[in-house]
């Protein structure tokens, strides 16, 4: 039985997207049409996580071109960055044959032109050494098996206040307490650094965020850079002048058996919900924010070591934080 590479794994997954979108562009039935975008997402935020995590630092330690990382980086952050919205257009109590044509079409748009970098500059490299690519293979195949079975959460929400109000709250961090049951305590350490701590399924857990993306009025996302290894994002999209709808994604590092997985993520999931419906009430009770954070920070998932220098932040083997949304 031949074994799987690195590459081969990865040119697997990027057939296999490319099928979804040729099956998604043959039909005209919404609901199907729904479910292959879906399809579509899931299989690209795995395969982003793949390489944040084991590729990308692979790739620096064996002397890729600085900046290369960065590059790829870059490119992940757009496509998250329009995964978010499909997923803002679907929340929709009406279909959106239109928006929902363009949103997946500029994905595609940036996935074919990621794929002929990566496989043209990024796989030549890994195939050099057999034995390293087959290695790399094992590991990834062996993170994607975990990844699959805990999918990233999320929930939509629409507010009837403007995008920016909601936004201006949201970055409110200290205040979270007041609207997740399950969240105990937030620090804000510094402008893109959050310290955690929260209660899920009757289990305390801690870490702390650093933000890698802001775009006031419109996105945060966040990776762990310690502590309980976790990432997400928030989304805000105006629906004319008084009113916005909020995407929260968040996905965790899998651990433990399949069950408690499973409860894991009905758990989180509940709590997000929830989360968001306190949120709703308390900012359209108040029709204000209690304050403001709206610095800009670029969007970039990669390790921002990684990103800024091409180059490894530990030394191999140590454990990395989940890769942004």
């Amino acid at each position: 039985m031949e074994k799987t590479t690195a590459t081969s794994l990865l040119r697997d997954d990027h057939r296999k997207v490319e099928d979804l979108y040729r099956r998604f562009n043959q039909t005209q039935d919404y609901g199907q049409r729904v479910g292959l975008a879906e399809d579509i997402c899931k299989e690209l935020e795995i395969h982003a996580r793949l390489e944040e995590c084991l590729v990308y630092p692979d790739l620096a330690r064996e002397g890729a071109p600085t900046g290369m990382a960065r590059h790829f980086g870059d490119e992940h952050g757009t496509v998250k960055r329009l995964i978010s919205q499909v997923r803002i257009c679907h929340a929709g109590q009406a279909p959106a044959f239109a928006e929902d044509d363009a949103l997946v079409a500029r994905i595609m748009a940036s996935i074919e032109h990621h794929i002929q970098e990566e496989e043209g500059t990024a796989f030549p490299r890994l195939e050099q050494d057999p034995d390293h690519n087959a290695s790399l293979g094992a590991d990834l195949a062996t993170l994607k098996m975990k990844l699959k079975m805990c999918p990233p959460v999320f929930e939509a929400i629409d507010v009837e206040v403007p995008a920016r109000v909601a936004y201006n709250q949201w970055t409110q961090f200290e205040a979270f307490p007041r609207f997740l049951d399950a969240v105990k305590e937030v620090r804000q350490l510094d402008d893109s650094h959050v310290q955690w701590r929260v209660e899920i399924a009757g289990k305390d857990f801690g870490w702390t965020a650093e933000i890698y993306e802001q775009i006031p009025d419109e996105r945060i996302a966040w990776s762990s850079v310690d502590g309980a290894i976790n990432a997400g994002s928030a989304t805000f999209r105006p629906l004319g002048e008084g009113a916005c709808r909020i995407l929260v994604e968040m996905a965790y590092e899998p651990k433990g058996l399949v069950e408690d997985l499973g409860a894991m993520l009905g758990t989180v999931s509940r709590n997000l919900a929830a989360a968001l419906r306190k949120f709703k009430d308390y900012i359209e009770t108040t029709c204000r924010e209690d304050g403001a954070w709206r610095g800009d920070i670029a969007g970039n998932p990669v390790d921002p070591e990684l990103a800024r220098q091409g180059l490894p932040k530990e030394e191999p083997g140590t454990p990395r934080p989940l890769p942004g949304l």
